[in-house]
């Protein structure tokens, strides 16, 4: 599970309608009734990591940036000054799906789009049309709560070659803070702050996917083991003669059990490919039977 994402959607007169996952950054929203429509336009350059060579063509648009060379917080400081509206960076076409959450500034909204997305931009602006393409940026909707039970659209999904049952469960695995280690020991200065991408010498890290996620999974199950083991079933007081030592499947069904479904996941085929999608299934091939 991870983090609510945004949507940048494209649009023109001509009939293009995409619906793109975008993850957002920690700096201001395009809240769902509040949303950022303008028109697109590249930097220059690219990566925008100096003063645009054209603030005037960003001025009151969507800058469209190049993940790589500075931090996304230079980023987003340069295209702002230049007066853009939004920023919207293209990942590297060697990270697939994988989007990150970037350190902003609290200037403007800026978002991460995937590259196949960004060629999608690209493809919408090749024939001319620019004056007509729009970009939206929004967010997807609901709250913190919605945020917990949207399907990371990294996660893995559906069945076993033999036809069972997986995922039967899904945990957080998404920007998850925990201790970093470089392998050296005796550093009493180094700071406690979460280290961002590949920079700083910080004792905990962001990161994601089951080396976060499976952790949490173990950690529930060892707290639902020992809620059988010191006789906390079935009163809810811990009662000596009613310890027992629980199976692995008891472990396991207790989990699922107590799981909430999950509420968005991200639909990658269809007459809107790339969005992410609310579904009102308790249980299904996604995120088997929830959180």
């Amino acid at each position: 599970l991870g983090h609510l994402p945004f949507l940048v959607g494209i649009s023109s007169s001509q009939g293009l309608g995409y619906k793109l996952p975008a993850y957002r950054s920690v700096a201001k929203i395009a809240s769902a009734e509040n949303p950022v429509v303008a028109t697109p336009v590249f930097v220059e350059p690219r990566h925008a990591c100096q003063n645009l060579s054209n603030p005037e063509d960003v001025r009151g648009k969507i800058a469209i940036v190049s993940r790589g060379e500075c931090l996304f917080s230079v980023k987003e400081a340069i295209v702002a000054r230049a007066g853009a509206m939004a920023m919207v960076v293209i990942n590297y076409a060697s990270h697939g799906s994988i989007l990150v959450h970037m350190a902003g500034t609290s200037k403007i909204p800026s978002v991460m789009i995937t590259n196949s997305s960004g060629n999608r931009i690209i493809e919408a602006l090749a024939d001319g049309q620019m004056s007509d393409v729009q970009l939206t940026v929004v967010e997807l909707g609901g709250g913190p709560q919605e945020s917990e039970q949207t399907l990371s659209e990294f996660s893995s999904r559906c069945c076993t070659v033999d036809f069972r049952f997986k995922p039967e469960i899904v945990a957080p695995g998404e920007y998850i803070i925990s201790a970093r280690s470089d392998g050296g020991i005796n550093k009493p200065n180094t700071p406690c702050y979460p280290e961002i991408g590949n920079h700083g010498n910080a004792a905990l890290r962001a990161s994601k996917g089951t080396s976060m996620a499976a952790p949490l999974v173990a950690g529930a199950a060892a707290i639902v083991r020992q809620y059988f083991v010191q006789g906390w079933y079935p009163t809810g007081a811990p009662v000596s003669q009613h310890a027992h030592f629980p199976s692995a499947s008891l472990v396991k069904a207790t989990l699922i059990a107590g799981a909430i479904p999950g509420k968005y996941h991200y639909q990658s085929s269809g007459s809107v490919h790339g969005s992410f999608v609310k579904s009102s299934e308790k249980s299904n091939l996604h995120w088997g039977y929830g959180l």
